[in-house]
């Protein structure tokens, strides 16, 4: 309260202050450093309270489970985390010849997973019949294993990144 009451005391002194700093004179300038001192200061004020008010109202993302309940007994609950499941389907990948990159994510899906391949094929490989074969395989690999229902994995195949290659025609 005592510093609410005396604010306008700081800002006269913080205006005496630059206007001795700048050169010792105090003249009639002296009102007008005052001023800008105080539209300074009341800017700071604005900003602060505004960044208050950003921090204290800013919307908050629900927290990402990171586990799955593979079921429930007498003893308890178990659970799997989403990190091996995503081990076993990048296991799953790396068995098929046919897949040269597999980048894989697992997001839990109403009351199972939902898997989704980012995947480079090798050359000349059907993509319909190879990608229904792998969808169950993981599927079946998954859901064997884990014992979590897979309610969707879906496949994107994208082209290889490609190479730097330097002075290709001086070769």
């Amino acid at each position: 309260n005592l510093i609410a009451q005396n604010a306008y005391v700081f800002i006269l002194a913080t205006g005496m202050l630059l206007c001795i700093l700048t050169g010792g004179n105090i003249d009639l300038s002296v009102g007008s450093v005052v001023c800008f001192t105080g539209a300074v200061g009341a800017l700071l004020l604005i900003i602060a309270i505004r960044l208050i008010v950003a921090c204290c109202s800013g919307k908050r993302t629900p927290p990402v489970p990171t586990s799955v309940l593979v079921r429930t007994s007498e003893y308890g609950m178990t659970n799997i985390t989403l990190a091996a499941i995503d081990s076993m389907v990048q296991r799953c990948c790396r068995t098929m010849q046919q897949i040269k990159d597999c980048t894989t994510s697992v997001l839990p899906s109403g009351s199972g997973i939902s898997v989704a391949l980012r995947l480079v094929l090798m050359p000349d490989v059907a993509v319909p019949e190879f990608s229904e074969a792998l969808q169950k395989n993981v599927k079946d690999t998954v859901e064997g294993l884990a014992g979590v229902e897979v309610n969707n994995v879906s496949v994107l195949i994208v082209e290889p990144p490609k190479q730097n290659v330097r002075n290709a025609s001086a070769q």
